[in-house]
């Protein structure tokens, strides 16, 4: 409703309803604006949690003139120092732990379980939580429900605790789409003396041991696709009968894989 209200605001602002191309994206909104994917995860960090954002790398190295074999040399440049800066940053979880800035034992217990970079996300939700306050909504004595709003604001996100399965939804969903904790709940579980964080919302992606399972195996496959693509990429712009070539037997690929996906996702449901 806020996105509507706001983008409407703009069309008469400026006079804009006869836009087409701002016509075609709000059809598309489901597919760009955050609200609607609410809850959907996708692992999101937000942009002062990354080294560069993709904009300003591609504004500081390329540029519309920059051809494709240049591109790719580029590119793979780049991904090879963002593996080198992984590396280190892997190699200093490893070996050292943040220092803690408020005396939590929740604090101290996911100190040793994630990753630098993800323990600061959490620890920045913990300390912001400090400035919320809760009313209780409803409580039947299995589930309580809990409204949390920031002090000298009307900002309010509602909060569905199960006391027997200790387990909290927020409306804002902020642990569906990325795996960490949002300040709600953190402020829910202190006012419950909720000492330490429930198990089930610590995902293994997020700890220092994730990438000795599941989660790197991935990584690994998709690394490698990533780079038989930008070879692939490369050979196949050499000319146009090579293009045309390549596109033609890369999509029918695509459509192989995204069948056989399928069909792998059935036999694992049905089992």
């Amino acid at each position: 409703e806020m996105f509507e209200l706001s983008w409407k605001k703009v069309l008469d602002k400026y006079d804009l309803h006869d836009n087409s191309w701002l016509q075609s994206l709000y059809r598309i909104r489901q597919k760009w604006v955050p609200v609607y994917f609410k809850g959907v995860f996708t692992a999101d960090l937000s942009a002062s949690q990354r080294p560069e954002s993709l904009r300003n790398i591609f504004e500081k190295y390329f540029n519309r003139r920059t051809a494709l074999p240049v591109f790719i040399s580029l590119f793979e440049h780049l991904m090879a120092g963002w593996s080198e800066r992984e590396a280190v940053e892997d190699l200093a979880t490893s070996f050292t732990r943040p220092v803690l800035r408020t005396p939590s034992n929740m604090m101290k217990q996911v100190s040793e379980i994630y990753t630098t970079t993800v323990f600061n996300i959490l620890e920045e939700e913990f300390i912001g939580s400090l400035g919320y306050y809760i009313s209780s909504l409803d409580n039947d004595g299995l589930i309580a429900v809990y409204s949390v709003t920031k002090e000298d604001t009307e900002a309010t996100c509602r909060v569905r605790y199960d006391t027997s399965g200790n387990i909290a939804k927020c409306s804002c969903c902020k642990f569906e789409s990325c795996g960490i904790l949002c300040r709600h709940i953190l402020r829910v579980f202190l006012a419950l003396d909720v000492r330490t964080i429930p198990d089930v919302y610590i995902l293994k992606r997020w700890t220092k041991e994730a990438k000795n399972g599941f989660v790197l195996d991935e990584c690994l496959r998709y690394s490698e696709l990533h780079r038989d693509a930008l070879r692939y990429a490369r050979e196949g712009s050499t000319s146009g009968e090579v293009f045309t070539f390549a596109q033609q037997t890369l999509q029918v690929a695509f459509a192989e894989v995204v069948q056989m996906k399928q069909e792998t996702f059935s036999q694992c449901t049905i089992r």
